[in-house]
């Protein structure tokens, strides 16, 4: 969804929320919902130039009732300037699902820590000039092997 950013931000989480619980009235489980915020659009829409992208992920039951249900309320609700429902392959759900929901077995890496100025580091890099007929040769050579 592209909501419309003349609103305040407390208008516009009010309507994320609103929209949220109408889908989780029409009997949609909501996975998750991911707030992309202020981006600039591709072409004007009602004489906007930006919007407030929100995604909803969510599962349904294949019932066309209940989504021209959804289509009608977005369409006649003037803060939305934009809506789209999409069915997902189960690859993709899967790769959303590993992507945004909270999960217990995910660790997060250690960040390693960088040097603020880069200016400052005493480490020489080694430039070695590398001819592109060797790696040419190298991959000649692998495919003949196999």
């Amino acid at each position: 969804m592209i909501f419309d950013t003349q609103l305040a931000d407390d208008e516009i989480n009010s309507q994320i929320e609103k929209c949220k619980n109408f889908l989780e009235q029409q009997g949609v489980k909501i996975l998750t919902v991911v707030n992309w915020g202020r981006r600039r659009l591709a072409f004007p829409i009602k004489h906007r130039r930006d919007g407030y992208y929100i995604i909803y992920y969510f599962t349904l039951d294949s019932n066309l009732k209940i989504l021209k249900e959804i289509e009608k309320r977005y369409q006649i609700n003037e803060a939305v300037l934009r809506h789209l429902i999409i069915k997902l392959e189960p690859k993709a759900v899967e790769i959303v699902l590993k992507d945004f929901l909270p999960s217990e077995k995910k660790v997060e890496e250690p960040v390693k820590e960088q040097p603020k100025d880069i200016s400052k580091t005493t480490e020489k890099v080694e430039v070695k000039e590398v001819k592109l007929e060797e790696p040419e040769k190298k991959l000649e050579e692998e495919s003949k092997n196999k």
